[in-house]
């Protein structure tokens, strides 16, 4: 029976449907945009709307804690781009710059064994869902894998 959910596609376990920010948005919009959905990631996309990268809590607290100067952050994080902020956040020298971080997605046809070999190689909570276009269709998390491993199969983007 397992074999038979991990070869199912991720588009059966996925949450359909990605909240998503411009890339000329600030880190404290993103923040904002976290608060207001309750979600702990949203997918970031150029003008074209294709996904560039994802802004989780985890990015923006981490970036946060880096500042130092805890009376300047919100200043700095009304002016940061967020792309950058969370290109910044996850240096491992933590040295502010104008890096991007790089998008880790997956294809909604995409068997589910594969997908649970990505999330072990590259270590992220959460991958954006897109299909050839580059545009974010969903959001698979390490929540939506355990649920693809349950007897009772997939729940439908719950």
């Amino acid at each position: 029976m397992k074999e038979v959910m991990h070869s199912q596609p991720v588009k059966e376990f996925c949450t359909h449907g990605a909240i998503t920010i411009g890339e000329q948005e600030s880190a404290l919009h993103a923040f904002e945009v976290l608060a207001s959905k309750g979600v702990s990631s949203v997918a970031i996309v150029d003008e074209d709307g294709c996904a560039i990268t994802v802004v989780s809590s985890t990015d923006l607290v981490n970036g946060l804690g880096l500042m130092g100067d805890m009376s300047m952050a919100l200043s700095q994080l009304r002016t940061r781009n967020v792309v950058f902020f969370v290109g910044d956040s996850r240096r491992p020298d933590h040295h502010m710059s104008h890096t991007r971080a790089a998008i880790i997605s997956v294809d909604p046809e995409m068997p589910m064994d594969q997908v649970i070999e990505k999330f072990a190689k590259t270590r992220v909570h959460r991958m954006i869902v897109t299909a050839g276009d580059r545009k974010p269709l969903g959001v698979l998390s390490l929540s939506d894998v355990c649920r693809s491993l349950s007897p009772r199969g997939p729940v439908g983007g719950a």
